[in-house]
């Protein structure tokens, strides 16, 4: 797959708006002593089908066309950006600090996992109506299950961004907070490989077993030898 010289200008543009758009609003709400990716998220909505595709949708169509070449583009710098931003801060995060607060963030955890995932368990199990499926539908369960799930993931890239941001990701409270995250996220992502089990959209050819340990495997890699590895091929 090629991009023609008109597709690449736009590409350019696109990011050149999407930037200075989040550059904007990030100073703006730092002046106001709030955390910059607040304005740069605001920047997305606004930039986004919800506001700019809505209220003038040939500008918004002009900024992003519906060119599958684009949209490949466009998502892939994206989700660059997202995995750059959290290498970074896994590179910032001190494990023995984390183990220190290993009761503290645990408990943080549990709670932040446990409330979401019980309030979109229970709405989505005793009112299947509310939420689009049949009460009698026998996937209900599982539905009800991905609900809560899906709840009680947290967005680990913001909030690893926020506490960078409000500078405090080295202090207690932001480690705490981040390993809680982390935790949340863990726990999270291998209930939600289960449910890809139960309902049969695993595509990528493992089972739940084998992408559980594939997961927990990854992540001790990441922050035992695969920290020291990176320290010492990228000093910080």
């Amino acid at each position: 797959m090629y991009l023609t010289g008109s597709q690449i200008t736009t590409f350019l543009i696109s990011i050149s708006v999407m930037l200075f758009s989040a550059k904007l609003l990030g100073e703006l709400f730092i002046k106001i002593k709030q955390p910059a990716i607040i304005g740069e998220i605001i920047a997305g909505v606004i930039l986004g089908p919800t506001v700019l595709g809505m209220i003038f949708p040939s500008i918004f169509l002009l900024l992003f066309p519906k060119s599958h070449e684009i949209s490949i583009a466009l998502e892939s710098f994206t989700t660059i950006a997202v995995v750059l931003l959290l290498l970074i801060s896994g590179l910032e995060v001190d494990l023995a600090m984390v183990l220190r607060q290993g009761k503290k963030a645990i408990y943080t955890s549990n709670m932040g996992l446990a409330i979401p995932f019980a309030l979109g368990f229970g709405v989505s199990y005793l009112f299947p109506n509310i939420m689009g499926i049949g009460s009698s539908s026998s996937s209900k369960f599982i539905f009800a299950l991905f609900m809560g799930t899906a709840l009680s993931i947290s967005a680990l890239p913001v909030i690893a961004k926020t506490l960078i941001d409000l500078k405090i990701f080295k202090l207690e409270i932001g480690v705490i907070i981040i390993s809680a995250a982390m935790l949340n996220d863990l726990i999270g992502w291998l209930i939600f490989s289960v449910i890809l089990g139960l309902i049969g959209t695993n595509n990528h050819g493992f089972t739940s077993i084998e992408t559980m340990v594939s997961i927990i495997v990854f992540v001790l890699f990441s922050l035992t030898l695969g920290k020291k590895i990176l320290n010492k091929i990228i000093p910080i």
